[in-house]
């Protein structure tokens, strides 16, 4: 078994009109709750976060676009004994 593990957790984007907030931004709340579960299951699997990369991408709903943070690399290391 290898002693890193590599999983790719895409952002939850808002959905609030221009007025309110800029189309494309990340919504902090969803991506957090997505995160802990992720953290919580790979702890059950003998895992420890190792590291999180952002992803900067263009996140598109036409007629915009914005350039954001489309997701997140989070590296894993297996525990030691």
């Amino acid at each position: 078994m290898h002693p890193y593990k590599v999983v790719y957790l895409e952002s939850a984007i808002t959905n609030k009109s221009i007025d309110w907030n800029r189309k494309g931004n990340i919504d902090g709340l969803s991506t957090s709750i997505e995160l802990e579960a992720l953290l919580i299951e790979q702890n059950k699997h003998g895992f420890e976060l190792f590291s999180i990369t952002p992803l900067i991408g263009t996140a598109v709903k036409s007629p915009y676009s914005a350039n954001t943070t489309i997701g997140f690399m989070v590296t894993f290391k297996k525990k030691r004994k």
